[in-house]
Formats: C-alpha cells, structure tokens, sequence
C-alpha cells in the first residue's frame, strides 16, 4: 500500500479520531485529508508537476503534517528546511537541491524568525 492510499484509508476508517496533536490544538484524520487534498491541488494549480523539489519550511505544528501530506499526494518530492538556518543556508540548500517553490509556515513568519 502506498503511502497516499494509508492517509486515505485511515481517514475512511478514522475519521474523527484524532490524527495529530500540537500545544493543545488538533486536526482529525479526515481533515487531514482533506486539507492535504486541497493544498496538493493547489500546489498543481501553482504549475508543480510531480517530482519537481519543494521547499518546506515549517515548525512544530498541526500545518507541518497536512503540508507534507499534501507533497506526497502531488508526488512532489519534499526538501525539508530548518528553521534555524539563516536566509543564506536556505538559499544554499534550495539552490543545490533544484527546489522549484518554497512553502513556509505563517507562524514562522510572524514570529520574525529568519528563514
């Protein structure tokens, strides 16, 4: 079974059950899907093809788990990013790996870390 048809499937069996917990806030396994369903067909409306490099920068937090799922469902292949590097460690990593688009976390964003 492929990674994408267990996310499925355990949204069908699971569907309220929660699939992910961060500092208090959590999503089910069917909003995972769906959100993971509708951020891929965002990332092919964006013009990403499978297996195309995309960026991730996220933290500790519920998004981090719907993004990753959404990568998978586009058959994109994840470029992980730290948080705690500097913009020109990023630019480094994104420039050898082929990365076509960065995607970042909101939070990251407005708590003024570098990324």
């Amino acid at each position: 079974m492929l990674a994408v048809e267990m996310i499925e499937a355990g949204a069908r069996r699971f569907s309220g059950r929660v699939a992910v917990s961060v500092e208090g806030e959590s999503l089910s396994f069917a909003a995972v899907d769906e959100l993971s369903s509708r951020l891929a067909n965002a990332m092919a409306g964006l013009g990403l093809a499978p297996l195309e490099r995309v960026g991730i920068l996220f933290g500790n937090e519920l998004l981090t788990v719907v993004v990753d799922f959404a990568a998978l469902k586009a058959r994109l292949v994840r470029v992980p990013l730290n948080a705690r590097l500097s913009a020109v460690e990023h630019a480094s990593m994104i420039s050898s790996a082929g990365v076509r688009q960065v995607l970042f976390s909101p939070a990251l964003a407005r708590s003024g870390q570098r990324a």
